[in-house]
């Protein structure tokens, strides 16, 4: 038989066959991409529901100024080895920066570590996440352990002069709230939330009713205004402010300019009002059914012609 015929034998329906079957394969594979566009879009919004606040009311409660222990305070206990100060934040968070002498411990192994209730312990995240502090304060009370919490947390800290270590781009942005972690703190009472959205613009307060309008940028009026804000509120240990715009591009100006007003222990929402608008978007998305959440995108045209 020639080189080029094609047989008739065993060996040649088995060819035949391979080749039908890789054929088959090929156009399957094809489609996979397909199937993980839409596994994707199902999953996603589903692993970020998971790590919701599922309390509405998570972060209402109002701390007790007894609980505040002052960065003056922790800092000469932190000098005097008469306290543990006790970062409470993730290891990753921990390891980009930290304060000097902190130990790095999740709240429930707090509980489990003896040695830790022959001192008082000073609690410190970055300082907006108040609800995780008093969360931590409850169960270490329950445990048998007398806890305070840093007023202010790592930002006061920075702020007051106190060191930091770690990577200085990190600590650069301590003061960026990501929209997440702003929705699992709203409805706080330590919080000022400020609108610094042009007026112009989409309006902040319609995201969030209890923030107040200011225009910040570009006006020293402004700056004063808030300046007095706080002066009246100065009596909360825990109060903490955060300022947000449009998109997020303003807030590197609004902290120069609010900096030389005297005002720096500011927290800014990441991405702005928009960041935070999508952000919940994403999670109506989430609660919504599953099949109300899967997107099919069309297959090539190819894979019709090759299947045939």
């Amino acid at each position: 038989m020639p080189a080029h015929a094609v047989g008739t034998g065993p060996l040649a329906v088995y060819e035949e066959e391979s080749g039908i079957q890789m054929k088959r394969e090929k156009t399957h594979f094809r489609h996979w991409p397909i199937l993980t566009v839409v596994c994707l879009i199902c999953l996603t919004p589903t692993l970020w529901a998971d790590n919701l606040p599922t309390d509405p009311k998570q972060g209402s409660r109002t701390i007790s100024p007894a609980l505040a222990a002052s960065v003056p305070a922790a800092m000469a206990g932190l000098k005097a080895k008469s306290i543990f100060l006790i970062d409470i934040r993730l290891p990753a968070e921990f390891e980009q920066y930290r304060i000097p002498g902190s130990l790095n411990i999740a709240p429930h192994a707090v509980k489990a570590k003896a040695f830790l209730k022959s001192k008082p312990i000073v609690l410190v995240n970055e300082g907006f996440a108040l609800s995780q502090l008093a969360a931590a304060c409850d169960a270490l009370n329950q445990a048998g352990f007398k806890p305070t919490i840093l007023a202010g947390g790592l930002l006061a800290w920075k702020e007051k002069g106190g060191p930091l270590i770690g990577d200085p781009f990190a600590i650069q942005r301590l003061s960026v709230a990501t929209p997440q972690l702003f929705a699992q703190e709203a409805g706080c009472v330590h919080h000022l939330i400020i609108n610094a959205s042009d007026p112009k613009g989409p309006a902040g307060s319609a995201h969030l009713p209890s923030a107040k309008t200011m225009r910040l940028m570009d006006n020293p009026k402004g700056a004063a205004q808030l300046r007095a804000l706080l002066k009246s509120k100065s009596s909360d240990p825990f109060l903490t402010l955060l300022i947000s715009a449009g998109n997020g591009r303003e807030n590197d100006r609004i902290q120069r300019q609010l900096a030389k007003a005297g005002i720096r222990q500011v927290y800014f929402l990441q991405g702005g009002w928009e960041a935070y608008t999508q952000f919940n978007n994403d999670r109506l998305l989430a609660g919504r059914p599953r099949e109300d959440r899967e997107v099919t995108t069309g297959a090539c045209k190819t894979c019709s012609q090759e299947e045939n």
